[in-house]
């Protein structure tokens, strides 16, 4: 009887299965910084190639993952997540040992167009069986629990490549996580099962009645035009895109900054870093257990303002404790902006294609990382950071307002279903 029960139906308990997807999640998530910030080194000292070629090579993985993820996505939705999630592991597996023995930079091409798409395929697959697994009141937390592991594999990926495993420098690294990503594979293929049938995870491209459409599924262009319709999914990928554009950019742009304002900014770019990293390990709990019971619209605002105003006051500071101080408030108003936009992503993927959903907020966040890594780099030699981190806040209040209108739409919708 229990197996027939909806994910909302079952007691809740943090069972095998969550475990080994959460594990699965840090794993993951570790495998991709022990390896993807090595890259570059890898490419221009271990293989020689010029920075222009190396950079065309790490640039590529990101814009695949942002072009043709909702592919990965799809394909997952109409033959299991679970497949699909297990597939894009054994893809991407593949594609690290062809990186550690490919030399030929036609063929490194290839795989790193194809690793774009597997990532992309494993981070929406993990968010997708998570999301139907859980009941829906809880959905956002454990999307919550998918970010603070994401960066807990931040934190130790590095480290353990550089101190262990010689990254940058022989391709040791891509082994191992090639191991581990098989491991994975098969750890997932042989616990895990999909929350809801394949079947039922693609919704009616019509008015149809439910049996005629779950007989005959959607093509892809069917469930594009699904989606393209949906305005709480457009308005989540616009605020998506605004704020990991903020998020990234910074990464490309804090260090400049501070090389050319302080003779020791190298060294205070590292500890800021750090600083980035503790106060979302060391606060994301806390955050989100205070902001549990507290709605979207008390706590979405007041985070994302703290991280605009941080950002502000870094811009404008003459002193290294100014930008400790904004930069303090900038990772502490993520860590509380996060926990509601969590939310907002959970409830927009739903359970119907959940993993098509998540690959279109992720081809965002995809896309997102691309324009702020590019575009923001040029615009330090023209803007000082006074005008820059200016005209960053303005972006974060237009993901602010894109992230409000999708809830709103969100309620009015859940609104209609209680009254029918």
């Amino acid at each position: 009887m229990e197996s027939a029960l909806t994910p909302e139906q079952r007691p809740h308990v943090l069972n095998v299965s969550l475990v080994i997807l959460l594990g699965a999640s840090f794993l993951g998530s570790l495998t991709t910084y022990m390896s993807q910030p090595f890259f570059v080194l890898y490419y221009h000292h271990a293989l020689a190639l010029s920075m222009a070629k190396a950079g065309l090579l790490v640039g590529l993985t990101p814009l695949s993952a942002a072009l043709f993820g909702v592919i990965g996505g799809y394909v997952s939705d109409r033959i299991g997540i679970r497949k699909g999630y297990v597939l894009a592991l054994a893809v991407t597996c593949v594609c690290f040992i062809g990186l550690a023995n490919l030399r030929l930079y036609v063929l490194l091409l290839i795989v790193s167009i194809v690793m774009g798409l597997a990532n992309a395929t494993m981070r929406s697959g993990v968010q997708a069986l998570i999301n139907t697994s859980v009941p829906k009141s809880e959905a956002g937390r454990y999307q919550t629990y998918l970010y603070w592991l994401n960066n807990l594999g931040i934190v130790i990926g590095p480290s353990i490549a550089t101190l262990l495993l010689g990254a940058g420098k022989k391709p040791t690294v891509f082994d191992i996580a090639a191991g581990i990503l098989l491991l994975l594979a098969i750890v997932i293929w042989g616990f895990v099962r999909d929350a809801i049938e394949p079947a039922k995870q693609t919704p009616p491209a019509s008015e149809e009645p439910a049996s005629k459409s779950s007989s005959k599924r959607p093509t892809f262009l069917d469930v594009m035009s699904y989606l393209g319709a949906d305005r709480a999914l457009l308005w989540t990928f616009i605020a998506l895109l605004c704020f990991i554009v903020v998020e990234s950019q910074l990464t490309s742009t804090l260090g400049l900054y501070l090389t050319a304002k302080f003779h020791h900014g190298t060294q205070y770019y590292g500890l800021l870093n750090t600083e980035i990293a503790l106060i979302v390990l060391l606060c994301t709990p806390l955050v989100q257990r205070i902001t549990k019971k507290l709605t979207i619209p008390k706590v979405l605002p007041v985070g994302l303002v703290i991280l605009g105003l941080g950002l502000a006051l870094s811009g404008f500071s003459r002193q290294p404790i100014g930008w400790f101080i904004g930069i303090f408030f900038y990772g502490l108003g993520e860590v509380v902006a996060i926990t509601k936009v969590n939310e907002i992503m959970a409830s927009v993927a739903g359970r119907d294609n959940p993993a098509t959903r998540f690959a279109t907020l992720n081809s965002a966040m995809f896309l997102g990382m691309f324009i702020g890594y590019t575009l923001s780099t040029p615009l330090v030699s023209v803007l000082p950071s006074e005008v820059f981190y200016l005209v960053t806040f303005v972006v974060v209040l237009g993901s602010m307002s894109a992230f409000l209108r999708a809830y709103r739409l969100l309620q009015s919708a859940s609104t209609s279903d209680t009254e029918k």
